[in-house]
């Protein structure tokens, strides 16, 4: 077997990357040893503060590569004196390069809800057992059933059921704007004690639709750092539907609402269904609907942080065509943030596709 020279170091986390002021070279990174010191975990001391902990370092023979994800990169970036020179200087923190487009720009699929409660004798997509546990308990019985059912469990899959493309008006001119996921439990979105909240339900006693209205025109978001603390996360603002097209995107999320309920429960499926449970049927008008959605409007696919773009003619292009960091010398980034306007549907194959192509050029550019 060929010599690997990957070295993956676990419980480590970086905190700053070293950078020469004069040279504007980046030629290593900080690090503090540990399990669980950032704060977005339940597991953290939110008392921790890097500033106080003792750090090592490690240099760089080449390149540094960044792929913190759409939140922790510019955080990095910022604490590192990377972003906009008000934001560094209101923590005191030396401005290396004055880069106002780190952390703005973000972007995120709106995704919404859409949930019925099936009858008792509904056997949905064949599902053997429905008292999952997703791994939170040994004894989990769908994951019992995947270890003898491994091409026909529950778990065999990523739970969707099927999916389908939909348009809503005004119409695009080359794709959908929308993507309906089907999935067999009665699931909310990610967030605050999510599986927790999944797990009071039977799976397969409900089923659930997730509306993700995937083209949005909406890059109103950001990423700033809340100290000069690498443990703390940053102040994160998404901004569901506060883009140019609020409105739209809005109305759309409606029209997606009013279809579902015409396709499940005014066609014969409707005989397989007990009730509406999400938005329920009491919530009918616009004005309710909205409401509705802008209490459950959620997403995963945030990005756009640190966009590739013109670096001599956008002021807020952080990297170059080469995902090279604007100013900075053997710095990249590789990651979800890199793109200038959300992708696709769905981003996994267009990262891959990019960080192969900057892998590319890191490769060709290497000096042996």
């Amino acid at each position: 077997m060929k010599k690997s020279h990957l070295h993956v170091w676990t419980d480590t986390f970086v905190t700053k990357l070293i950078i020469d002021s004069k040279t504007k070279e980046a030629c290593g990174v900080e690090y503090i040893k540990g399990a669980n010191l950032y704060k977005a975990s339940s597991l953290a001391s939110q008392t921790l503060n890097s500033n106080q902990l003792k750090k090592s370092s490690i240099y760089a023979k080449r390149e540094i590569i960044v792929s913190g994800g759409q939140w922790m990169t510019p955080q990095l970036l910022q604490l590192s004196g990377i972003g906009d020179k008000d934001l560094l200087k209101k923590f005191g923190i030396p401005v290396i390069q004055d880069l106002p487009g780190v952390g703005i720009n973000q972007q995120d699929r709106s995704e919404g809800v859409y949930v019925v409660k099936l009858k008792s004798n509904v056997d949905i997509a064949g599902i053997r057992s429905i008292n999952c546990t997703y791994n939170a308990t040994l004894d989990d019985p769908c994951l019992i059933d995947y270890m003898e059912h491994p091409q026909t469990a529950l778990y065999a899959s990523n739970d969707v059921l099927f999916a389908m493309l939909h348009s809503t008006k005004p119409k695009l001119p080359k794709l959908p704007d929308t993507v309906f996921l089907f999935l067999p439990n009665r699931f909310t979105g990610f967030r605050a004690n999510w599986v927790n909240e999944s797990l009071q339900y039977p799976v397969g006693a409900y089923l659930f639709v997730n509306v993700n209205l995937a083209h949005v025109d909406n890059n109103v978001g950001s990423v700033r750092i809340q100290s000069t603390n690498a443990f703390d996360t940053p102040l994160i603002q998404l901004k569901h539907f506060s883009g140019p097209n609020k409105e739209i995107d809005l109305s759309r999320t409606i029209q997606s609402i009013r279809y579902l309920r015409t396709l499940l429960l005014n066609s014969s499926f409707s005989e397989y269904i007990d009730y509406e449970e999400l938005p329920g049927d009491q919530v009918q008008t616009d004005k309710q609907l909205s409401e509705f959605i802008y209490k459950y409007v959620w997403g995963h696919h945030a990005c756009c942080t640190a966009k590739i773009g013109n670096t001599k003619t956008d002021p807020f292009a952080v990297l170059n065509s080469k995902a090279q960091v604007k100013g900075i010398k053997n710095l990249r980034v590789c990651d979800i943030s890199i793109f200038p306007k959300i992708i696709g549907y769905y981003p996994l194959i267009p990262i891959i596709t990019a960080c192969e192509k900057i892998a590319g050029d890191i490769i060709k550019h290497a000096k042996y």
